[in-house]
């Protein structure tokens, strides 16, 4: 899977969790995998690396079964709208 489909893959989960203020564990889950795979990506700027590990932050504390969001809808459309930067539909 290439990078840019990583992060829609991502942007696509931060939405439906945005839309349902809720994330389930296979979710966080498939966050964090995702969030790994592109924190190693040299094409990924620096800025983006630094929201890439909030986004971490935030699927580790949260990946219990039930557990609801902790951040805003503004926060989770600011990571949006930085992914959607390097998505395929962008590029």
């Amino acid at each position: 899977m290439s990078y840019q489909h990583q992060f829609q893959l991502l942007v696509d989960i931060l939405k439906n969790q945005q839309d349902v203020h809720y994330g389930t564990h296979d979710e966080f889950e498939q966050t964090k995998l995702l969030v790994k795979d592109l924190l190693n990506n040299q094409a990924v700027s620096a800025e983006t690396k630094a929201m890439l590990m909030e986004v971490a932050k935030y699927a580790s504390a949260h990946d219990l079964e039930g557990q609801h969001s902790n951040l805003s809808p503004e926060e989770i459309q600011q990571y949006v709208n930085e992914f959607q930067k390097y998505t395929a539909y962008n590029n």
